[in-house]
């Protein structure tokens, strides 16, 4: 499974196609005018309705997948 050598791949996810992120990170390369969303990560806690109403989801079967 899996394209490239070393990469193992999982049988569910063998007819979902992937987008090759690697691949467009490398067309986006340096250029300082293209957004990259991981430089857009924060140390940022959510609202703290945000993370009760998570921890009760996953408390559920529906909310844990």
């Amino acid at each position: 499974m899996g394209d490239e050598e070393g990469i193992v791949g999982v049988k569910r996810l063998e007819s979902i196609p992937g987008f090759n992120i690697d691949r467009v990170a490398a067309a986006a390369g340096s250029d300082p005018d293209v957004l990259r969303m991981e430089n857009l990560d924060t140390d940022i806690s959510p609202p703290p309705a945000v993370l009760e109403a998570t921890q009760a989801a996953i408390a559920t079967l529906e909310g844990n997948s």
